[in-house]
């Protein structure tokens, strides 16, 4: 992955829908879990785009995103950094 983690982190927040249309976030061993306040918000073409998306899993306001392995946990712990700011 040549992109930052963090970047990455911004940058999914943003296709997201921004801080306030994430209601939780969290990872397993290779996906993104986050759950939306409005998925209208979010696009999924976008998020595809991002460098180092595998895959997006399930329908709505919940999203897996898959990053894979380390990648996902670090983009996570970015990503609580800055919707707690």
């Amino acid at each position: 992955m040549t992109m930052q983690n963090n970047q990455i982190a911004i940058n999914l927040i943003e296709v997201l829908g921004g801080k306030d249309n994430i209601e939780k976030v969290e990872c397993c061993m290779t996906r993104v879990r986050v759950t939306l306040k409005d998925a209208a918000r979010s696009d999924e073409k976008k998020i595809r785009a991002l460098e180092g998306v595998y895959g997006i899993f399930g329908k709505a306001n919940d999203l897996q995103i898959v990053f894979g392995p380390g990648d996902a946990q670090e983009i996570v712990q970015f990503m609580e950094k800055i919707l707690s700011s």
